[in-house]
């Protein structure tokens, strides 16, 4: 093993001893609040993990329900365009076909006047 280690590309910056992981000292065991600290913690992060989970699921909710919104506001806008459009055009042929009756109203206003000067009681 001792010959694996000199090939290790860092094996000239530490020596033999500094390679191996050095143990870490253990709580004591008689100390229960070392261990209840560590289980807090693990709660603690468990409820996090949670918490953070449950405010993923409301944001994806919040966008699918805003992209439903997105789609029925685009619908009903193009039904009002499209009604929209419908009433211009009705409101053009409307005013061309006045124009035309305002126009005949006039030919026969024409016609009245010059008729009832040619017959004279």
């Amino acid at each position: 093993m001792q010959q694996n280690l000199a090939m290790h590309p860092w094996s000239g910056l530490f020596g033999p001893d500094q390679l191996r992981p050095t143990p870490q000292p253990a709580a004591p065991s008689s100390s229960s609040g070392g261990e209840l600290g560590e289980d807090r913690r693990r709660r603690r992060m468990l409820s996090n993990r949670e918490s953070a989970r449950r405010s993923r699921m409301r944001k994806q909710t919040h966008l699918a329900e805003l992209r439903s919104l997105v789609g029925r506001l685009r619908l009903h806008n193009r039904q009002m365009l499209d009604e929209l459009n419908r009433v211009m055009s009705d409101h053009d042929r409307v005013e061309l076909d006045n124009r035309r009756l305002r126009e005949a109203e006039l030919e026969l206003r024409r016609r009245l006047e010059g008729s009832s000067t040619r017959f004279v009681f």
